[in-house]
């Protein structure tokens, strides 16, 4: 039972809407505390609505442009820092891939801005940061037998570099960002913070 008994029972409407090239959707989030034991003051923020717009488009010559937004609005009891937050980042990428190899360059900018109360007051914060990625590989394939048997042996060297420059962001509430657990493929995201309030810096 304590492993299947859950703390935070959520609940989600939202209407969702995709084409050849985006992707849109509008949606509510609320929690509800179930564990008598959980303070109220364990609730995550509800996201009363979230509204999030991702598009990419080929533009020519190879180069592909792309945003990907987020615009939410926070809420919880009486005294907490409820807020609004819109994040865009849109980029411009040059994605090349070939049977044997691979090379994605792309430069972006994110642009985070928050409008939230602080007691009776009223504080708006910004924070804006150039995203540079350089993602490359090669893939060698060789067919080799072990032991009778026939194998197909692959090599993947894989390079990825990040530049985001260094920015306080002490003054930036926390509404839903936390940190991922660290694994493979985190070696090659952008940002090792999962939501928007956080924006890794890498060189």
């Amino acid at each position: 039972l304590s492993i299947a008994s859950t703390s935070l029972l959520p609940s989600r409407a939202g209407v969702y809407g995709r084409g050849s090239w985006w992707n849109a959707a509008i949606a509510v989030d609320a929690y509800k505390i179930v564990d008598p034991t959980v303070p109220g003051s364990f609730e995550p923020y509800r996201r009363l609505p979230r509204a999030t717009f991702e598009g990419s488009h080929e533009i020519g010559l190879g180069f592909v442009a792309g945003v990907d937004s987020e615009l939410v609005h926070f809420s919880k009891n009486e005294g907490s820092n409820n807020g609004t937050r819109l994040d865009v980042y849109p980029y411009l990428a040059l994605p090349i891939e070939r049977s044997g190899w691979f090379m994605r360059p792309e430069l972006g900018w994110r642009q985070t801005e928050y409008d939230f109360d602080v007691g009776q007051d009223k504080r708006d914060e910004s924070r804006g940061l150039p995203i540079f990625s350089y993602d490359a590989g090669l893939i060698f394939e060789r067919e080799t037998n072990w032991f009778g048997r026939d194998w197909l042996q692959t090599l993947e060297p894989r390079l990825f570099y990040l530049y985001v420059p260094y920015e306080d962001q002490s003054d930036i509430p926390i509404f839903d960002t936390q940190e991922l657990t660290f694994g493979f493929g985190q070696l090659f995201r952008t940002n090792r913070f999962v939501g928007a309030d956080r924006q890794t810096d890498a060189n």
